[in-house]
């Protein structure tokens, strides 16, 4: 959550920074460009792992932080950009408002959807078994099927039977 924030921080920032009235989309588009790339980088920087361990992937510490702050950042200013032109740049307090928000409450379900309903998680073993014996059940049925049936049967026959197999 602390990287949505933040991200949301340095995009509303950057559109405050780069204003341009002058500019057909009352943002100095270079400007915008180089701070995000800045930010990005040392946002990546930050959370990345130092050696060998920087090749794999960012650092566990962090969790997905950088990731939040750089997709908030660039929400954000895209957002902007694209509003700007019909409401001009005040746009940009509600705008890295409203994508806030709208990611801290995606994060929150997501945290949600997590707990609920108890016990009955993804990884578990006795649920991925389940589904591969019935997937694997499905196609033997439909593969004997397919062997078994008449060559002259017509191809609507055929697919009519398969989809009554398991009904």
């Amino acid at each position: 959550m602390v990287g949505t924030v933040l991200g949301a921080f340095s995009g509303w920032l950057a559109l405050l920074a780069c204003e341009d009235s002058s500019s057909k989309v009352k943002f100095n588009p270079y400007g915008i460009l180089a701070w995000m790339i800045v930010a990005s980088l040392i946002m990546t920087f930050i959370s990345t792992e130092r050696g060998f361990g920087a090749r794999i992937a960012l650092s566990s510490s962090y969790s997905y932080g950088p990731i939040y702050f750089v997709v908030t950042q660039a929400n954000v200013i895209y957002t902007a950009f694209g509003l700007a032109q019909a409401f001009g740049p005040e746009v940009r307090n509600e705008i890295a408002l409203n994508r806030m928000f709208a990611n801290l409450v995606g994060i929150a379900v997501a945290i949600l959807l997590a707990v609920v309903p108890p016990g009955n998680y993804g990884g578990d073993p006795g649920h991925t078994r389940k589904i591969n014996s019935f997937h694997w059940q499905s196609v033997q049925t439909v593969v004997d099927f397919l062997v078994s049936c008449d060559p002259t049967s017509g191809e609507a026959e055929v697919a009519n039977h398969i989809q009554t197999l398991n009904s």
